[in-house]
């Protein structure tokens, strides 16, 4: 019952949307009872919901009465009509909170029921919505494109201004559009390409940039953020990336939460092949970026830090040894994570310090309390344990073990990325290679050298220096 639909979907309620929540439903639905009667039951269990006693049987006794056999299916069926209730609740905040959205839901409304004088007015209130707006995103581009389509497309409406959507502005707007996710997409086709060596074939690039040329400054700021940021992740230099930097740093304030996410988590990969390539400077580097999002709070997307993200945080704070800032960032930013995450994420950073200070042991005892939800953290708890299991107990059974419990995890997943699933297989692969009793140690430098995708190389590289 924990694991419902109706109280994964509740937990991410704040305590305000929670009370909200309660209103609504005695509000709208003050004749149902049973669905009243189990939701109060299941609140009293908040905010993680994880109390033994929030079982379907307990449940079920208490709005059923305990003379009447356990059904596992009818209380199926409240779950969901509850889980269909807070759905639509939800729904109903966020028309609420998003005026443009409601604004444009409106128009449609009011479009299909031919109620031109209402259609007038919200297409007039739209505008003012979109022109008011102070982080523009691709959404954004789209938004106005739609507004000029219905103005221009219903002419029979002559109350309309056709001036607010002219033909011209409904072109102008679709190729900003197009333009910024096109922009967006290649820059995430590269980023890929550098970290998993993927293929970066993207069709009309060269148009792309060359549209970006001759509109020069007259293209809106994320448009020529992203543009800048997809010359850096192809010729990746340092000048060019210093710039880059300069430029996000300076309007980062005006691009939507979930451009300085993307953008900021750009600059942190290149930063690690383009500073490391010129000097050893860095980690100090990419710390910086990570302590500019955690400062700016630049890192959450949706109001909360992604378990991988901070993990990443963790594992350069851990390179640079800053113990106290790792304590601080625990202690202060745990709660920016999604509460389902807190507990996992605060067992598996304390195994990744705990590798860095060469407390093996703990290493294991931290992961082996960590549940498992998202593959992608997931493979990285796998490889941390192995290295764990490796540097505790050297060439020895275990390591094996592991390594084959690892492969298979690696195989059954493959909805996953296959360039990651190849990265940490060929991972695996060396690491045995390492564990035969005779290992020639510069052909397996070579070997590791040359081999593509490959995560973890430093400590791999590493390990074979210090084999005897």
């Amino acid at each position: 019952m924990r694991k419902s639909k109706f109280i994964t979907l509740l937990r991410s309620l704040t305590p305000q949307e929670l009370r909200q929540f309660d209103q609504y439903i005695s509000y709208m639905y003050s004749g149902q009872t049973v669905a009243s009667t189990l939701f109060k039951y299941i609140k009293k269990y908040a905010p993680d919901y994880q109390s033994e006693r929030l079982v379907k049987e307990k449940a079920f006794s208490k709005i059923f009465g305990a003379d009447m056999a356990f059904n596992n299916k009818r209380l199926g069926n409240v779950l969901s009509t509850l889980f269909a209730y807070l759905e639509d609740f939800l729904l109903q905040q966020r028309m609420k909170q998003n005026g443009v959205e409601r604004a444009m839901q409106l128009l449609h409304i009011y479009k299909e029921r031919r109620l031109s004088s209402l259609s007038h007015k919200t297409v007039t209130l739209a505008d003012k919505l979109l022109q008011q707006e102070k982080q523009a995103g691709m959404w954004h581009f789209l938004h106005q494109m739609e507004l000029n389509h219905l103005t221009f497309f219903h002419l029979n409406d002559k109350k309309l201004d056709l001036g607010i959507g002219s033909f011209e502005d409904c072109m102008n707007n679709l190729d900003l559009f197009f333009v910024l996710t096109k922009l967006k997409y290649a820059c995430e086709k590269f980023n890929r390409g550098n970290i998993l060596q993927e293929e970066k074939d993207i069709p009309f690039l060269e148009e792309l940039r060359r549209y970006c040329r001759e509109q020069g400054e007259s293209l809106p700021m994320v448009h020529r953020m992203y543009a800048q940021m997809l010359d850096l992740l192809e010729q990746k230099e340092l000048d060019q990336y210093q710039a880059v930097k300069q430029l996000f740093f300076e309007n980062y304030a005006i691009f939507q939460p979930i451009d300085q996410l993307i953008l900021l988590g750009y600059l942190a990969n290149l930063s690690i092949g383009i500073v490391r390539r010129n000097n050893e400077e860095y980690l100090n580097e990419l710390f910086s970026l990570y302590q500019f999002g955690i400062e700016k709070r630049a890192l959450l997307a949706e109001g909360y830090i992604s378990a991988e993200q901070f993990i990443n945080v963790v594992i350069v704070a851990c390179g640079r040894r800053d113990w106290d800032w790792l304590s601080w960032l625990l202690k202060k930013h745990t709660s920016d994570l999604l509460p389902d995450d807190r507990q996992n994420v605060v067992h598996l950073s304390n195994a990744y310090i705990a590798f860095y200070r060469k407390n093996f042991l703990e290493v294991i005892g931290n992961l082996a309390q960590v549940e498992i939800l998202d593959p992608g953290i997931a493979f990285r708890l796998k490889a941390l344990q192995l290295r764990a299991y490796y540097e505790q107990y050297g060439k020895h059974e275990l390591v094996i073990d592991n390594a084959k419990t690892f492969e298979l995890y690696l195989k059954r997943h493959k909805k996953m990325s296959e360039a990651m699933i190849s990265a940490y297989l060929n991972f695996i692969k060396l690491l045995r290679k390492m564990m035969r009793k005779r290992v020639n140690k510069d052909q397996l430098i070579e070997e590791v050298e040359a081999s593509k995708p490959l995560l973890l190389k430093k400590w791999l590289l590493d390990k074979i220096v210090e084999l005897k």
